[in-house]
């Protein structure tokens, strides 16, 4: 009987796993629905199992898990932050995906050829309603896009089936062209196919409007080129398209020229005419820093967050505290002549959150799990271009010299802890 129960959990564990790309388009209530049941069955099959000795296999992990549930509530209670002190205690569970990932690897295979194809189908579709969007200003599902520049009547930023979030380009930069790295390497496809794909993806990025986004993508190949001689062919002819586009995209379309060159242009030199070029004469590296810091909502942020992280550098302000704490900071800033502060509900900088929130020991805390989880899969897995192209994207994902999303957030934090789970996932015809 246990056999047989065993097996089902095994099976609920694998349609979860399938699932979890589509999820992110039905939002954070399914992802979150979806984590914690990886984590019920996980206990679930080690108590049936009575595989205990993986809890020793694993021992410095979960002594880690422990420590990070410790300092949570000591942190908390510290900064009496009661508020948020469940949602702390709750992020475990997306610490605790790689290790679920890596258990039901024992006993779980994936068909990657297979699967990446279905993948693959979902990814053009979402692609084909972005295009849909982008020229009717209306998507399939009937959404319009975001961001409407009333002076240039024009929309700046594209949703697709996301809707009101604007994260299609951060979705497709990290799941989408881990989509399109699996498919490739699983399928064996012809050379010309992958760079197609990576073309096009390129291209749905860079229509969304999401500079962080494009960003990503960039980083994320530029790695992809330096860890794996195998694909530098195919990554420099795709270089080279990209580039094309760029060019091609920032002289013929206003609204491509507006959102990746005049508006950085104009937040650096703080000069709204960008027609000529003195412009470029008169940028400097330090005059642009300090524009972006004192005339830019991120940069307001990072002011305010690298305030609160110096006030308690050692254990930091508490569990999602940038959003409450934030206002005693207003002194930072010269209301006479900007009347913003440096509030939102976070840095926009998952570092600066990190340190302003949980502060050094925090962060070592984060950065044990994820050089943990590299070491271990890079030690476990033999298909090494696998998990090279995998880790390429989430450094992608995670560059420092940009804006993001929340950590703690489900959105972002599912995309980040479910791709780096993937390190652990074995493939039916050629085990990892």
């Amino acid at each position: 009987m246990n056999i047989t129960f065993n097996k089902k959990i095994e099976k609920i564990f694998y349609y979860i796993v399938l699932l979890l790309p589509v999820s992110f388009v039905f939002g954070s209530a399914i992802l979150n629905i979806l984590i914690t049941l990886l984590v019920v069955i996980f206990f679930g099959h080690i108590f049936v199992c009575k595989n205990f000795d993986y809890f020793k296999e694993n021992k410095v992990y979960f002594i880690f898990l422990i420590i990070f549930l410790i300092f949570q509530i000591v942190n908390n209670t510290i900064n009496n932050n009661f508020e948020y002190f469940n949602k702390s205690i709750f992020y475990l569970r997306f610490l605790l995906l790689p290790i679920i990932f890596k258990y039901f690897s024992k006993f779980v295979e994936f068909n990657l050829s297979k699967i990446s194809k279905i993948y693959l189908i979902m990814l053009i579709l979402i692609i084909f309603d972005l295009f849909y969007q982008y020229i009717f200003d209306l998507n399939l599902l009937g959404f319009k896009p975001g961001l409407f520049n009333l002076e240039e009547n024009f929309y700046e930023r594209y949703s697709g089936v996301f809707g009101d979030e604007l994260i299609l380009g951060s979705f497709l930069s990290s799941l989408g062209f881990l989509i399109i790295v699996i498919y490739f390497l699983f399928n064996f496809e012809n050379s010309y196919i992958f760079i197609l794909l990576l073309a096009i993806l390129f291209l749905s990025i860079f229509l969304t409007g999401e500079r962080s986004a494009l960003l990503s993508f960039l980083v994320s190949i530029f790695f992809i080129l330096l860890f794996i001689k195998n694909l530098r062919k195919q990554i420099l002819f795709v270089s080279l398209i990209i580039l094309l586009m760029i060019i091609v995209g920032i002289n013929q379309n206003d609204q491509l020229k507006l959102r990746y060159l005049n508006y950085p242009l104009n937040v650096l030199t703080n000069d709204n005419s960008l027609d000529g070029n003195d412009n470029f004469k008169e940028f400097y590296i330090k005059k642009g820093f300090s524009n972006f810091i004192n005339n830019t909502d991120w940069g307001r942020h990072y002011k305010t967050a690298t305030a609160m992280f110096l006030d308690n550098p050692i254990n930091g302000q508490g569990f999602r505290q940038f959003r409450v704490k934030c206002k005693n900071y207003n002194y930072l800033f010269n209301f006479k002549i900007n009347k913003r502060n440096g509030c939102s509900t976070h840095p926009h900088h998952y570092i600066l959150e990190i340190l302003s929130e949980q502060g050094i020991l925090g962060l070592f805390i984060f950065l044990f799990f994820i050089i943990f989880i590299i070491k271990d899969s890079l030690k476990i897995n033999n298909n090494k271009i696998y998990v090279l192209a995998l880790f390429s994207i989430i450094l992608g994902f995670m560059f420092p010299l940009k804006p993001s999303g929340s950590i703690l957030s489900t959105w972002f934090s599912s995309v980040f802890w479910i791709m780096i789970s993937y390190s652990y996932i074995r493939n039916k015809k050629n085990k990892l």
